[in-house]
């Protein structure tokens, strides 16, 4: 039997009134919070039925609404009531006190707020007790009865104060909040969720990060400054492990508990200590020396902290922490000779000092900025120069033998930029059968060794690209035939040094590799200064820089070397000097 007939009395069904109900055992709710009459029922004729209905509605007010156009007002002029409806319904929703849903919402979303994130609160938000926050709240009422509101909004309470006293970390929720953005939507207003007052204009407002730090505020009530004083400088620290800690947050159940910020790992300047790791001492400069040291940018004097720690410390200390080389003398970093730039040559391209007005000028540099090594050229000599700019932290060369004065060879120097030696040794050996036997025997037949290397070249300022790749040339050409005065072509025989791994090997070069990595930086030879325009040709032209070429900065070089033996290759015979490499042949 369907619910509604031709013969159903329409204003008789008027839901929730006696005797329809929606509850068990006859009770009425207030749902739905909004109802609308059904069009054409004429609720004063208790005798029309449904064929009896006619829509006799034509031009009204509501249908101008909703077909205005959306301007200026989101959703057009129907957004008038349609934000009043919305205030209505969420108003009987929140009110209802049939029904828990309104204050379960209120409950929920204030639990939410117990286990978010606690916003800073000043110096001490971790330590606060439950006897501290009723005192808070006490001073609040205080202040409140005897100032008034006061220019805050809250009897001149500080925000850190208000925040600390507040349980919810991100803010109470209150229904007005959520009436206000239903209501305002649609105009632009948009108030803030949390807070006891959601329009953000009073103490009573949710506490906003930019209400916590302000140019204007204490350093003390800085959360980084908090932590630095309290957990980095303070040796007095009883819970060392925890950067701190707060009632609720992510940490809780339901709000219930406390979360703890752990600390991943001690930073505390004591100055000296040990490793929970090795077990190892350490020392470095405690807080308070820190700040007793004088900072200057033009200071290029290098200071030992050692020595400034040693006096600190005291004599028992300072020799406990000598004896386990933990403080123990170094190099005098303050003579040039003890610093890497200067022993070894090395250029600093990044120094100040440099003059940098004129690209094409190198002005300064020539004493500064310029690896000596990459810019000494090659040399014809008997032996090799002793002059200090070869100096490097191993030494790195091939000599060239002249085969016309085999005394004299011309020397090849680079920067001990190697990234791999592979070192083969080879014995030959010829196998033969016996008749009647399975098994192979084996004759020995002689000894090989190649050495091969890597190494990269890099011009870090302008007058070393010319020279680098001047070297790299005369090096390719090595493996090119040699002529005598007869016309004999003949091969050229190298001597190869790397510290004291070979020293002065002769040898030959089998291959040589140039490559240019692609993440290489190029010289593009532009001038400092454009040329002038050449009306004659009809167009601008800029010369080129002719003191360089357009050549990559970097080249990775590869080469296999089969040295020759100047000694009889032969095992080992002493093997009782124990310590000696005077006299070692292979190694």
């Amino acid at each position: 039997m369907p619910l509604v007939t031709s013969t159903t009395q329409l204003n008789k069904l008027k839901f929730g009134a006696p005797p329809s109900t929606d509850r068990k055992n006859g009770g009425n709710s207030n749902e739905p919070y909004i109802t609308t009459r059904i069009p054409g029922v004429d609720y004063k004729n208790p005798n029309q039925t449904f064929s009896q209905v006619q829509d006799k509605r034509s031009f009204t007010i509501g249908s101008l609404a909703s077909n205005s156009p959306d301007f200026i007002i989101r959703g057009g002029a129907l957004s008038l009531t349609r934000s009043a409806t919305d205030i209505s319904r969420l108003t009987q929703m929140f009110f209802d006190f049939k029904s828990p849903n309104g204050l379960l919402f209120v409950a929920k979303q204030n639990v939410l707020s117990r286990t978010g994130v606690k916003l800073q609160a000043g110096d001490k938000i971790e330590n606060l007790t439950a006897r501290e926050r009723l005192q808070n709240i006490q001073e609040l009422g205080s202040l409140v009865l005897s100032n008034g509101l006061g220019e805050n909004g809250l009897g001149g309470v500080a925000v850190s104060t208000r925040n600390r006293i507040n349980p919810f970390n991100q803010g109470t929720y209150t229904p007005l909040s959520t009436l206000l953005a239903a209501g305002g939507n649609a105009f632009g207003g948009h108030p803030n969720k949390q807070g006891i007052d959601p329009t953000g204009e009073t103490s009573l407002s949710l506490i906003t990060y930019s209400d916590l730090i302000n140019r204007t505020q204490p350093a003390t009530l800085n959360r980084l400054y908090s932590l630095y004083r309290n957990k980095i400088t303070n040796t007095k620290d009883i819970n060392p492990n925890i950067l701190f800690k707060y009632s609720g947050g992510p940490g809780s159940k339901l709000g219930v508990g406390k979360t703890v910020i752990q600390r991943f790992t001690t930073t505390q300047l004591t100055g000296v200590g040990a490793s929970e790791v090795d077990g190892g001492k350490f020392a470095t400069l405690s807080q308070s020396e820190l700040t007793q040291q004088k900072l200057s940018r033009g200071e290029t004097n290098i200071q030992d902290f050692r020595a400034i720690k040693r006096k600190s410390l005291g004599t028992v200390k300072s020799s406990e922490y000598n004896t386990s080389g933990v403080l123990a003398k170094s190099l005098d970093y303050t003579d040039p000779l003890n610093r890497i730039e200067t022993r070894l040559n090395l250029g600093d391209p990044g120094s100040p000092l440099i003059d940098r007005s004129d690209y094409a000028s190198p002005g300064k540099a020539k004493g500064t900025g310029v690896d000596k090594i990459n810019n000494m050229y090659l040399y014809r000599s008997e032996v090799v120069t002793t002059d200090f700019e070869k100096n490097d932290l191993v030494k790195f060369r091939i000599a060239v033998i002249d085969p016309d004065e085999p005394l004299k060879k011309t020397f090849v120097h680079f920067r001990s930029y190697i990234t791999g030696i592979t070192d083969n040794f080879n014995s030959d050996w010829s196998e033969f059968k016996y008749l009647g036997r399975g098994e192979k025997f084996y004759n020995y037949q002689g000894f090989n060794r190649t050495l091969s290397l890597n190494w990269t070249v890099f011009a870090q300022s302008k007058p070393e690209l010319t020279t680098m790749y001047q070297k790299l040339n005369y090096l390719a050409s090595s493996l090119a035939p040699d002529y005598s005065d007869a016309g004999f072509m003949r091969g050229n025989i190298h001597q190869l040094t790397i510290g004291g791994y070979v020293y002065e090997y002769p040898g030959i070069i089998t291959s040589l590799t140039y490559k240019t990595p692609d993440d290489s930086t190029w010289e593009i030879a532009i001038p400092s200064k454009r040329a002038r325009i050449n009306e004659d040709a009809g167009n601008s032209s800029i010369t080129e820089d002719t003191g360089v070429k357009e050549l990559a900065h970097r080249i990775e070089v590869s080469m296999n070397f089969t040295p020759i033996n100047d000694f009889l290759p032969q095992t080992v015979k002493e093997i009782d000097g124990a310590g000696s490499i005077n006299d070692r042949f292979y190694l």
